[in-house]
């Protein structure tokens, strides 16, 4: 993780650019009169201006408002300021922007390094921790910068004449926007807020402080002993918590002595997070400590070594007598202390709440302003996970891999990756030997870019950006904050080189910085330097973690290895979600008890732990009130760090599946998304892999993995059912899905000669004809065909390729398939017909409609058509089509699950996918490059017909944008469905669909 330097990375730069998530001392009143004065400056930039500056005058002058203060100026000078620096569009305007971009990347890179130069001594193994290292490590030396910009107005031009557009409306408007217009709104953005350098100050103060208690949290493993006073561990054995506990517990599975070691660790977590560990043991290698019992003894001298004393910062002669404690400092536990560091991070952070009238808490602008995902939606992804009947089964899968029931700690298991077949200690073998110093691994960093898949010339550009240095704590990566300095990386390497634990650090950081190198020394705007949020900088620090086996030579893809990933990704997820919503619940308690004691938090971190444990995990674990989930010490040092983990390994298997799914390597592809740059998480997302957060594809993928661990499919057997089914309504019939009613069948010939299947029955007019996605056919819509023929004829059509239909035809365009379904009506001698397109068929429906002259008399979309002004990401789109051609059934399944809720019924998934992963790849490809290609915005302004929408809530649609085209366009939604909703809810889809075909069809029977 980025961890501490990280912090201090981003407390300089947001001090210097006033970020909201920073607290304000106090707010002084703005000087009289300063209503008037805005509304006459506005009145006078306008006619200067002219009319079409109108909205960007308007939000200049009020931005401006919103944070002057008296003793900026007074009424009459606000007026003077903004009429003199406003600036009109223009070359002036794009020179301002250009000279801010500068500006603001030296100022915050300058500070920024500084701050992590000032944190050497605290940070890095470079001798004893000195009190004067603490000192520095905690002063904050851009903190009055935030002041000056104010007081020199610098901030004030910024947003004057830059947007600062709310999170609404960078969700709703920010996929049109261009690479400009994101650094114009992160420019003006950057200074909401206003936060006097005293209380920028004591927030780092806080932070470091907390930082500091934890850097030194070491347990000497040596020294913990069981009942009869043997020892379990190596001397010299050093490990801080929680990092190096819970890694050595992950080591354990592959010890066939593990499982009293791993117990033992559990009991030091309780200790710990209890806080009845006893405070002589806490990085003092002179005293012996049974967690079990809790006594403590002092241990004797040949049992401690020189190294251990040295480590600990004692002197060679430091061994104790017997008698060299009393019974009380033996009993003493640690005070409340861990407590006390967490409360005065809440406490620093607090100071803001009454000066952010939008975000008036800490958690909220922990998620709003710094993540960009509002609390419910992050929660709502986690307890989809955590709650998932998933859960039993994969729980059950490692108990019988483990061979004995599970235990609390086993939410550390990592069986399902490679290394849970080697040993530690052949492990630190290898590593030590490749790793003997940090040079060695700085030496090594072209080499390991090389096979990730890194041109040469690129992994040595990297390589010359990163700085490798030994670290005091667990590991971290600081990134630079201007294009001319250098990312650093810092991991823990003892006296005989670099354990596998330091290695496997070292690899998660190499991928911060290799992000943190591209994102800053070679994106295009430096406003937009990083990524969205930290769980983005994680996601991508996983995807090299993920392969430090790989890298050491030990593992490569094998034929389980795709089914491994997913339930190793759905495993550490589950526990780490768990850890994240209890971080959330106790800052929820904090607000509550703002006074509350150390005693008093520690009391509520245990109950609070107990219970996310209890709901989520005891059924899986069988026991009850664990207190493992609040081990973590980022929860004390992080202020709510922590949900950006599963955040990070959500967006890490959805990173990993597309980049799977690629023609180019992993190195080509991570290098592009690193340059993505400080976009929204949805709009990231877009742009990296085509689609939105969310945990349905790796609750898919989990789903999957565990059909074939249980000896077939998910659900008795699915496989089996649709494997004996023909092509024709595939899906249909495997989950028992015919027509309710009986049904004709007949041919109809589209132009080119291709026979075109159909279903037929009821009559009336105007007809309802509806027309099926990608990969489909007719009978998708037998469930909906006895509800729309109580009034009307229905007609289902199988599009050319696609169930009983031929497949005679070169090219798959929009237009060919709309002659398909012209043809059906030519032939039943229709005159009147609603058109119902699901999907692709939504864009099939607009080309058949402008072949229909006089007989469409409206148009219904069924999860389609979300926003008729969407712009592909052509180089997601190229990937995917790549990958198509490549592999197109397994490329289909993987892209398809994304589309299903978490929640969703097995055999659906698997017969729609199976459905569509059957598609002749030579129809699947060209229809998907037409349905790209078409002109949806141009056909809908062409047709003017009424357009309705039966839509999912899983994927958003942007009506306003569909309004421009549709001013009369109107929708329903569908909650708890994905992208199939006449399987999923098929009642509820009925309901919908029939009210929008009977609205339309009554415009159509009422005339002019």
């Amino acid at each position: 993780m980025p961890h501490a330097a990280h912090r201090v990375t981003r407390l300089v730069i947001l001090s210097i650019f006033v970020a909201s998530t920073l607290p304000l001392a106090a707010q002084p009143a703005a000087p009289p009169d300063l209503a008037a004065a805005s509304m006459a400056a506005v009145d006078a930039l306008v006619e200067t201006h002219g009319a079409a500056e109108r909205e960007r005058i308007e939000r200049g002058v009020g931005q401006v408002a919103d944070y002057w203060r008296a003793d900026d100026g007074s009424a009459e000078d606000f007026r003077a300021f903004v009429e003199a620096e406003f600036l009109p569009r223009g070359d002036l305007l794009d020179r301002t922007f250009d000279r801010f971009e500068f500006a603001m990347e030296r100022v915050g890179g300058y500070f920024a390094s500084l701050g992590r130069d000032l944190r050497r001594g605290v940070d890095l193994e470079i001798g004893p921790l000195l009190p004067l290292d603490r000192r520095l490590g905690a002063w904050s030396p851009g903190a009055h910068v935030a002041d000056d910009l104010f007081a020199n107005k610098i901030a004030f031009v910024a947003l004057l004449n830059f947007p600062d557009t709310s999170l609404a409306t960078k969700l709703a408007e920010g996929g049109d926007w261009t690479r400009r217009e994101w650094a114009e709104t992160r420019l003006a953005g950057a200074f909401a807020g206003r936060v006097p350098a005293e209380v920028t100050q004591q927030i780092g103060q806080a932070l470091s402080v907390a930082d500091n208690y934890i850097n030194g949290y070491n347990v000497f493993m040596h020294h913990l002993v069981d009942d009869e006073g043997r020892r379990l561990f190596p001397s010299g054995l050093r490990l801080i918590s929680h990092w190096g506990l819970r890694d050595e517990l992950k080591a354990r599975y592959a010890d066939p002595e593990g499982l009293a070691r791993q117990r033992t660790i559990q009991q030091v977590f309780d200790r710990i997070v209890r806080q009845e560990i006893p405070e002589l043991v806490i990085g003092d290698p002179r005293y012996d400590w049974n967690p079990f019992t809790n006594e403590v003894t002092v241990a004797p001298a040949d049992s401690v070594s020189a190294a251990e004393l040295e480590s600990a910062g004692l002197a060679a002669d430091a061994r104790l007598s017997a008698d060299a404690a009393t019974a009380a400092d033996l009993d003493r536990r640690e005070p409340d202390t861990r407590y006390e560091r967490w409360l005065g991070v809440f406490q620093a952070m607090r100071l803001a709440d009454p000066y952010s009238p939008d975000n008036p808490t800490f958690v909220d602008r922990r998620f709003n302003a710094n993540r960009e995902i509002p609390e419910e939606e992050v929660e709502a992804l986690f307890v989809s996970v955590l709650s998932s009947p998933l859960s039993a089964r994969v729980g059950e899968v490692v108990a019988e891999r483990l061979g004995r029931p599970l235990e609390p700690f086993d939410v550390w298991y990592v069986g399902f990756k490679p290394r849970g077949a080697h040993s530690e200690s052949d492990l630190d073998a290898l590593t030590k030997a490749r790793y003997p110093s940090a040079d060695a691994f700085a030496d090594d960093i072209p080499r390991l870019l090389v096979d990730l898949g890194f041109a040469a010339d690129r992994a040595r550009f990297v390589a010359d950006h990163v700085v490798v240095e030994p670290s005091r704590g667990a590991g971290h990566a600081f990134g630079a904050a201007r294009r001319d300095d250098a990312a650093h990386l810092r991991t823990r390497v003892g006296a005989d080189g670099m354990d596998y634990k330091g290695y496997n650090i070292a690899v998660h950081e190499l991928g911060h910085n290799v992000e943190q190198v591209f994102g800053v020394t070679e994106i295009d705007h430096t406003l937009l330097q990083g990524v969205p949020n930290t769980a983005f900088t994680e996601a991508l620090a996983f995807t090299f973690q993920n392969r430090d086996l790989e890298l050491l030579g030990l593992a490569g893809p094998g034929e389980e290895a795709a089914d491994l990933a997913a339930l190793d990704s759905f495993w550490s997820t589950r526990e780490i979600a768990g850890v994240a919503l209890t971080d959330m619940r106790i800052w929820r308690w904090l607000y509550e008890n703002p006074e509350a004691s150390p005693a008093e938090m520690r009391e509520a971190v245990v109950r609070i732990a107990r219970g996310v444990w209890n709901e989520f995990n005891a059924p899986i674990f069988g026991s009850r009130d664990e207190t493992l989930l609040a081990v973590y010490s980022h929860m004390v040092d992080g202020a709510m760090y922590t949900p950006d983990y599963p955040l990070g390994h959500l967006i890490a298997f959805q990173i990993e599946r597309f980049f799977e799914t690629s023609p180019r390597p992993f190195g080509v592809e991570f290098e592009r998304v690193a340059k993505l740059g400080q976009l929204t998480p949805d709009a990231w997302m877009r742009q990296a892999v085509g689609g939105p957060l969310s945990a349905a594809p790796l609750l898919a993928a989990t789903e999957a993995a565990l059909a074939r661990f249980e000896g077939g499919a998910a659900s008795g057997g699915l496989e089996a059912m649709v494997a004996d089914e023909p092509r024709v309504r595939s899906a249909a019939t495997s989950i028992g899905l015919e027509p309710p009613i009986a049904v004709e069948e007949g041919l109809a010939s589209s132009p080119d000669g291709t026979p075109i299947h159909y279903l037929t029955v009821g009559e009336g007019e105007p007809a309802a004809v509806l027309i099926h996605c990608w990969g489909c056919d007719a009978s998708y819509w037998n469930w909906q065909l006895a509800a729309l023929a109580a009034e009307r004829r229905v007609v289902a059509i199988d599009l050319a390729g696609h169930g009983a239909s031929g497949a005679e035809r070169e090219e798959w365009t929009m237009e060919a398939f709309g002659a398909d379904v012209a043809a059906v009506v030519e032939a039943l001698g229709i005159s009147r017909a609603v058109l119902v397109g699901h999907s692709m068929g939504g864009y099939v429906m607009l080309a058949a409609a402008e072949q229909m002259a006089g007989k469409v008399v409206g148009l219904v979309a069924v999860d389609t058509l979300n926003d008729v002004d969407q712009e592909y990401q052509e180089e997601a789109i190229a990937n995917y089509l790549a990958a198509l051609r490549r592999d197109f059934p397994n490329t289909v399944r993987g892209a398809m699950r994304q589309y299903f809720p978490p929640d969703a019924d097995p055999a659906v998934v698997e017969a729609v996918i199976t459905d569509m992963a059957e598609t002749e790849p030579a129809v699947g490809v060209s229809a998907f490059e037409h349905i790209i290609a078409y002109d949806t915005a141009g056909a809908l302004d062409r047709l003017g017909l009424p357009l309705r929408a039966v839509q999912a809530t899983m994927q958003p649609t942007v009506e306003a944008h569909n309004r421009r085209h549709v001013p009369s366009y109107e929708a329903s939604y569908l909650d708890g469905v994905g992208h199939w909703p006449m399987f999923e809810d098929p009642a509820a889809f009925e309901a919908a669909l029939v009210a929008r075909v009977e609205e339309l069809a009554a415009g159509a029977n009422a005339g002019p």
